[in-house]
């Protein structure tokens, strides 16, 4: 009976009492379920953090939990950061795991589609909710760019996962269609685009282009005269979680600097005062004199900016 009360709580579900000692917090989370990748791509901004470490479902459960009895709300908990989700032959089960612990709290993850088949793009979409958000990832929208960067072989079976996940969803009852979409590293908005991905992309909910994610924190639409100096929206607001269960500020943040606890030993109450603390240095004394954000060039933002 608590825990049905906590879980209704930490999803924001109307009429619900909140509880638990981070209640009235909203939180972000990405949490990798996999160290590791099947691929190393040339403008992967995490290859030199992979590992061959996979998230256990008893690992898996006990984070669920722990949020869940923290009375906090969940925007969201994106199931990749450093790593290939499809790696972690448990994600079905792990979403399965969700529904059970966190039910109607939004799950969102990309893969690159090439470990996808007909058997495990069924299981995932048979554990998924209409309100999550299941991303294939394309390079440059057509062979040349995506094998640039991914390398040879690699465009294909992309494809290929990307049509056995839609097909997927297709045959699922409506309670069970997440949102579908192709998320594309766009290099040259004048290149020529695929056909087959084309006619894929009308079967999709969303394409969503962005430039690559830089080790600085560059993004061109904004010109600095000046380096940002406040806080951006992630540190504070975001819970980033390693596979091994360490907790960083940051997407970014990949130095020792940069953690704020361990999701395993530590209780989220303890980890959210860090994150919040970190920030409030950040504002305080400015980004340039806190050595793990010196020089970043990520943008400034708050919670009601979310990304």
């Amino acid at each position: 009976m608590v825990q049905q009360a906590l879980c209704a709580s930490s999803t924001g579900t109307a009429g619900t009492i909140e509880r638990g000692p981070l209640a009235g917090e909203r939180l972000w989370v990405w949490m990798d379920v996999s160290g590791t990748c099947n691929l190393t791509c040339r403008d992967c901004y995490t290859k030199q953090s992979h590992e061959p470490v996979l998230v256990s479902e008893d690992q898996f459960r006990d984070t669920l939990n722990k949020f869940a009895a923290s009375g906090a709300s969940f925007e969201k908990l994106h199931l990749n950061w450093r790593g290939e989700p499809m790696t972690n032959k448990r994600l079905a089960r792990m979403l399965a795991l969700r529904n059970e612990i966190m039910p109607g709290t939004p799950i969102e993850f990309h893969t690159n589609g090439l470990l996808l088949t007909e058997k495990n793009s069924a299981a995932i979409i048979a554990q998924t909710i209409p309100e999550d958000l299941v991303y294939v990832s394309i390079d440059g929208g057509n062979r040349e760019g995506h094998e640039g960067n991914r390398g040879e072989g690699s465009w294909e079976p992309t494809l290929a996962g990307l049509e056995m996940l839609l097909d997927a969803r297709d045959a699922a009852a409506p309670e069970r269609r997440p949102h579908l979409g192709i998320y594309e590293i766009c290099y040259d908005r004048r290149s020529r685009y695929d056909e087959t991905l084309i006619a894929l992309s009308k079967r999709c909910a969303s394409w969503t282009r962005v430039n690559e994610i830089k080790r600085t924190g560059d993004e061109r639409p904004f010109n600095y005269v000046d380096a940002p100096q406040g806080p951006c929206f992630w540190v504070g607001n975001a819970l980033c979680i390693t596979a091994r269960g360490d907790v960083h500020v940051c997407l970014l943040s990949f130095r020792p600097d940069g953690r704020v606890g361990n999701i395993r030993r530590d209780t989220l109450e303890s980890i959210v005062h860090n994150a919040r603390e970190y920030r409030e240095r950040i504002a305080d004394k400015g980004r340039d004199q806190i050595a793990h954000c010196r020089g970043c060039q990520k943008t400034e933002g708050t919670i009601d900016e979310p990304e």
